[in-house]
């Protein structure tokens, strides 16, 4: 399934967003919450405020390799008018707060991990696949590199 999300067949920002889920192991919420000011450019760590995580309590993270890497796509892809880290363009209707093509946080994308789940042939064999999945893989990456 990360192949059908890295051939770029799904918007970067979801796509970024879902493989930092998987290397990191972080909640859905927390990654959705995750704002530039958290951002250290000169040290490269990421702090999460108390007041996004469950337990409330803030964490530091280094981004080194996969993380480094998804932090530069986003650097690239970042729009100045949008403090959040992975936003995806809007594609919904126009009301008088949104537009066409404006950044927004992403958080609900149900039909797209659907499509994802069918395209990588998972489908049957896993109805309750979800991003939450990714945390157990995360746990056990952080086990074998220490």
């Amino acid at each position: 399934m990360c192949s059908a999300f890295r051939s770029g067949r799904c918007d970067t920002g979801l796509r970024d967003f879902l493989e930092w889920a998987f290397w990191t192991g972080m909640r859905k919420g927390e990654i959705a919450k995750l704002e530039w000011s958290a951002f250290d450019r000169e040290t490269w760590m990421l702090t999460l405020p108390g007041r996004i995580t469950k337990n409330r309590r803030p964490r530091r993270l280094a981004l080194e390799g996969p993380l480094r890497a998804i932090i530069e796509r986003r650097l690239a892809a970042r729009r100045l008018d949008c403090r959040l880290i992975f936003w995806r363009a809007h594609q919904g209707a126009v009301t008088s707060r949104l537009q066409v093509g404006m950044p927004v946080r992403i958080y609900e994308f149900r039909k797209t991990w659907a499509t994802a789940c069918r395209k990588a042939g998972i489908e049957g064999a896993r109805p309750n696949l979800s991003i939450a999945s990714f945390r157990r893989p995360a746990g056990r990456q952080l086990e074998l590199f220490g």
